[in-house]
């Protein structure tokens, strides 16, 4: 199966259900059939997107076929353009698919992070950052405009790919 074409990226208005969020058109910097990716406001890792699927959809058993093809190819695509970017050789791809398993926004999506030689202390310590980077009153949000600086690098630079 090819990898999931890139198509126009939405317009910076334009808004997406994202479980009980919403992401702004401006953040999404690659766009398939059914899925998109786009930049976050608060990483565990430089580099830390999402991809998830277009159709709100809270659990992968919830997906038809080729809505899982596209996202897991997408999210493939959005991996080796990730680390062509931040010049690495390695990744973490997480999916928390259900609340038990850590997933606190109610809508599939893969989280792809950049990973860098003794990023963390202990290699697995990835995962307990994952489930609290978000959490707490001592969290640093980036700004919108920083959003968006990363979002327009990252568009330019998956146009190049193609």
């Amino acid at each position: 199966m090819p990898l999931s074409p890139a198509l126009p990226l939405p317009n910076d208005n334009v808004n997406f259900t994202f479980g009980q969020a919403t992401i702004q058109g401006w953040a999404v910097f690659y766009k398939s059939q059914h899925s998109m990716a786009f930049v976050k406001p608060k990483c565990v890792v430089p580099g830390h997107v999402l991809v998830m699927p277009v159709k709100s959809t809270k659990r992968i058993l919830d997906m038809q076929p080729e809505e899982l093809a596209d996202l897991f190819l997408t999210s493939q695509r959005v991996q080796r353009g990730m680390e062509l970017f931040h010049g690495v050789s390695s990744s973490m791809i997480a999916v928390q698919d259900g609340p038990d398993a850590g997933q606190s926004i109610q809508h599939v999506h893969v989280h792809i992070m950049p990973r860098r030689s003794k990023d963390f202390e202990e290699n697995d310590e990835i995962y307990e950052e994952l489930n609290t980077h978000d959490k707490g009153p001592a969290v640093h949000w980036r700004t919108k405009e920083e959003m968006k600086m990363e979002a327009e690098e990252l568009r330019q630079f998956f146009k190049s790919l193609i």
